[in-house]
């Protein structure tokens, strides 16, 4: 039979080596959603694509027909 305190040392490499990775892996993933939530975010805000979109191109009737029809402002022209 194999010495125990092998096998503990075997077994505390073995864990410590799964957590290094698992930091990296955490930490990958860190990287991955702090880039692509910006990106997501602007996918959900369409009214703030029509406010970019009227002051880059300045043309002020399509601003105010853009926003008057924006289905996200949540504002009731009556």
């Amino acid at each position: 039979m194999a010495n125990p305190r092998k096998f503990s040392e075997k077994i505390a490499l073995q864990q410590q080596k799964q957590a290094e990775e698992t930091a990296a892996f955490e930490a990958i993933l860190r990287e991955v959603n702090a880039s692509t939530k910006v990106y997501w975010e602007w996918l959900r805000w369409p009214s703030l694509h029509a406010v970019l979109a009227c002051v880059l191109s300045a043309v002020t009737v399509n601003c105010e027909y853009l926003l008057r029809n924006d289905h996200l402002c949540h504002q009731n022209d009556n």
